[in-house]
């Protein structure tokens, strides 16, 4: 190859380069011919210089912590083939960049995932607070508190709330079962004593004036009255106890 084709070329990769692109063609015995003027203030051109052999295909290849896409291929000049001409081009600032924007976008992912973590263990416990309140109330609740026990959540999500509000008309519905039971319990003794009392005392009277009685009538007549003794009795601490709750209740 004559040196006015060497201009040719050396003026054809001059035109050709920019600041970050390195050009440079070898002969067939491996001997650089021309080469682009920025190898000259670059410090690394020997070791891109020096690479053997030059991916058909660009490949992104370290150098001295620099990053350099390279390719390379034969240089055929009027039918002639002259050599290789290889062509490297230098990414390390936009490599930097990218490795920067990757962690700040990791550190920003962890800190919106630590962020939804604290906001999500934030809701979860304000959610719990209801009801640990719910369940001291169930744990606490008895017959003497059932009419005055409501459940009362302000601020808690909708669900709790709707979980209240069921919890309120069951307690309501405990205390008007409780109420119509004590109310019949004690309807049932003060109607009940008064007759089993006359009868208890008709049979007593019975005995006593029951001279043509039979002694197996007589003891029959003594177990019944016995009997209705003993549930006046039982009636009437029925009644007593209806009326210790009634007096407890109102002075709580």
């Amino acid at each position: 190859m004559c040196s006015s084709d060497l201009k040719s070329l050396q003026k054809a990769i001059d035109n050709l380069t920019l600041a970050n692109v390195f050009i440079w063609v070898k002969n067939q015995q491996g001997t650089v011919i021309v080469q682009s003027q920025n190898f000259q203030s670059d410090s690394d051109h020997f070791v891109l210089k020096s690479l053997a052999e030059m991916p058909s295909k660009p490949l992104v290849y370290p150098i001295n912590e620099r990053y350099f896409v390279l390719c390379g291929g034969p240089l055929t000049v009027n039918g002639m083939n002259i050599g290789k001409l290889y062509i490297a081009l230098d990414i390390s600032r936009d490599q930097k960049m990218l490795v920067t924007m990757v962690m700040s976008l990791s550190v920003a992912s962890i800190l919106a995932i630590v962020g939804v973590t604290l906001a999500i263990t934030v809701y979860i416990q304000r959610s719990l607070i209801p009801l640990r309140h719910i369940s001291q109330l169930a744990d606490h609740v008895n017959a003497d508190i059932l009419d005055r026990a409501t459940v009362s959540l302000e601020g808690a999500p909708s669900e709790v709330k709707e979980l209240a509000r069921t919890l309120d008309t069951m307690l309501g519905r405990l205390s008007d079962s409780w109420e119509q039971q004590r109310q019949f319990v004690s309807n049932v003794s003060h109607e009940l004593r008064t007759p089993l009392t006359i009868v208890s005392g008709y049979l007593q009277s019975l005995l006593r004036r029951g001279n043509n009685l039979t002694e197996t009538q007589k003891e029959a007549i003594s177990i019944a009255s016995g009997e209705a003794q003993r549930t006046v009795e039982l009636l009437k601490d029925l009644l007593e106890l209806a009326r210790a709750d009634k007096i407890g209740r109102a002075h709580v």
